[in-house]
């Protein structure tokens, strides 16, 4: 899932259930003290003692960290393959990983318009996508379910400001592409009295104007529903806010979210604060995008790597963006033990030491309360190389940042 590098393939042949593994009837880590912010855990706090849902000072946690196993196996695989769960048969070794976590990919979480937001606002579909959101969190959720759940509505952007819009090769408002902004403004050409007789700039403005609204409307329907239908669930969104490397939204000269230079990315961040107001926990992404070298060795991003300290900012920027916005609700980030540069010859090659020592640490030091750690098995011949990389540094690496005193 969760990363966009091998999106079209996970996304088409995830777990039949489209979810990481849980336990049925397990309840989350206690979540929900002090404030009363958040989802639903099992029982309470004890008086006086500091729940994760209550407001941290800086970036501190106020209990020990949780790592989750969101590992997939394809669908094609269980049911024509093997017919093994090969994501199942992973051993840690004694490392403490829970599975208590559930994962909606978009296909499988009502009509997810995945060609752009049109397909459902601008067609009056709204009714029967909330229908079928609760139709499928019933049929893929215990009643009971009490861990967090992580919707992966990733392929637009909330924000006419972050919109992606790519010439259309297919052309036509169902096609296959990334004219999200094309085919938006043609939704409202065709609903709006006048459209070519207003000036390009008023063209413009309400475009992003009805794109924001109608993406805030989508986002917030769909998870009432889902709190509604699963009220002990700690509910949230995939990638928001989403992963900074660099870029035209990164302040001028850093690679991350920074504190003191806040840049661009913190402001239209703060733009959605509608979303993080509503969510119950939040999900950072702090997948490794290039190969972190020895201190003391060279670096360059042309070539997929990077320092110690390029990769330490563009981790714990990630995560403290997140928990400034979290506002002392959970914060679990997302990990994938592998490289996300398509491309380059590090791509989906297992993480080294360095990257996974900081991949495990890192988020934890910036305050997140938990580690989602993402993966797909697709093919059976994938199960020993991953279940030796969990033996030999995953595992250990979990069991050194679970016993570490911060």
């Amino acid at each position: 899932m969760l990363n966009r590098a091998r999106a079209a393939v996970v996304l088409m042949a995830v777990l039949a259930c489209s979810a990481c593994a849980y336990l049925p009837g397990m309840s989350g880590p206690d979540w929900t003290g002090g404030n009363g912010t958040g989802g639903g855990g099992a029982g309470g706090t004890n008086a006086g003692e500091p729940g994760a849902g209550q407001p941290r000072e800086g970036s501190a946690r106020t209990r020990p960290p949780v790592f989750y196993w969101c590992v997939t196996t394809d669908e094609n695989e269980l049911k024509w393959r093997s017919k093994v769960d090969w994501a199942q048969r992973v051993d840690f070794d004694g490392a403490p990983i829970r599975k208590d976590i559930y994962i909606f990919y978009g296909q499988f979480l009502g009509n997810y318009p995945s060609h752009g937001l049109h397909q459902v606002i601008g067609r009056g579909e709204m009714e029967a996508h909330l229908e079928k959101v609760k139709r499928d969190v019933e049929a893929r959720l215990p009643a009971a379910f009490g861990g967090p759940v992580c919707i992966d509505y990733e392929n637009w952007a909330l924000q006419w400001d972050r919109l992606a819009n790519e010439a259309s090769k297919d052309g036509g408002p169902d096609a296959a592409d990334r004219d999200f902004k094309d085919d938006w403004r043609e939704h409202l050409a065709s609903v709006t009295a006048g459209w070519g007789e207003l000036s390009p700039e008023r063209r413009e403005q309400l475009a992003k104007a009805t794109y924001d609204k109608a993406a805030r409307e989508f986002f917030l329907k769909t998870l009432s529903v889902c709190k509604a239908t699963r009220p002990r669930a700690l509910w949230g969104f995939y990638d928001f806010p989403g992963a900074l490397y660099g870029g035209n939204e990164a302040p001028a000269g850093r690679i991350g979210y920074t504190g003191e230079a806040r840049g661009i990315a913190a402001e239209r961040n703060d733009q959605l604060a509608w979303l993080f107001d509503a969510v119950d926990v939040v999900f950072p992404t702090v997948y490794c995008p290039a190969y972190t070298v020895p201190a003391g060795e060279n670096a360059a991003w042309k070539d997929a790597t990077n320092t110690i300290e390029q990769n330490r900012e563009y981790t714990v920027g990630n995560v403290r963006e997140a928990v400034r916005l979290a506002k002392g609700k959970p914060v679990i980030a997302f990990m994938w033990p592998r490289y996300q540069r398509p491309g380059s010859k590090y791509h989906e090659q297992f993480l080294n030491d360095i990257n996974l020592e900081q991949a495990i640490e890192l988020p934890l030091e910036a305050g997140a309360d938990g580690i989602a750690i993402w993966e797909a098995i697709h093919y059976a011949a994938e199960f020993q190389p991953l279940q030796e990389y969990v033996r030999t540094k995953l595992g250990p690496a979990v069991k050194r940042a679970a016993a570490k005193k911060r």
